[in-house]
């Protein structure tokens, strides 16, 4: 049987300048579970991030981003969890062409 599912996103992305951006996002999902289903079965999800974005030269980009998340399952004391990072990104993009 199929069942009921609720989900939502939404993100916003902001330039501060030519220098600095944001992200800013969460999404949800929440099942309807039935009475048949284990009570370990996955019930709702959560998920938050925001960032900060430097792009300190053409090609280059660095950032920190704070990410939280949590699951709750069927039946309530079953099992939750929450948690928390953050991550440090850097990137460098290149490309080379080569022609005969």
């Amino acid at each position: 049987v199929a069942l009921p599912v609720y989900g939502v996103v939404a993100f916003i992305d902001f330039n501060w300048n030519k220098k600095f951006s944001t992200s800013i996002g969460y999404s949800r999902i929440e099942i309807t579970n039935s009475d048949g289903q284990d009570s370990l079965a996955f019930k709702v999800g959560n998920y938050a991030v925001a960032n900060l974005m430097y792009y300190p030269a053409a090609n280059v980009m660095a950032g920190v981003e704070l990410q939280w998340g949590n699951r709750e399952n069927y039946l309530n004391n079953a099992f939750k969890s929450d948690i928390f990072k953050v991550q440090f990104s850097f990137k460098y993009n290149f490309s080379k062409l080569f022609t005969w």
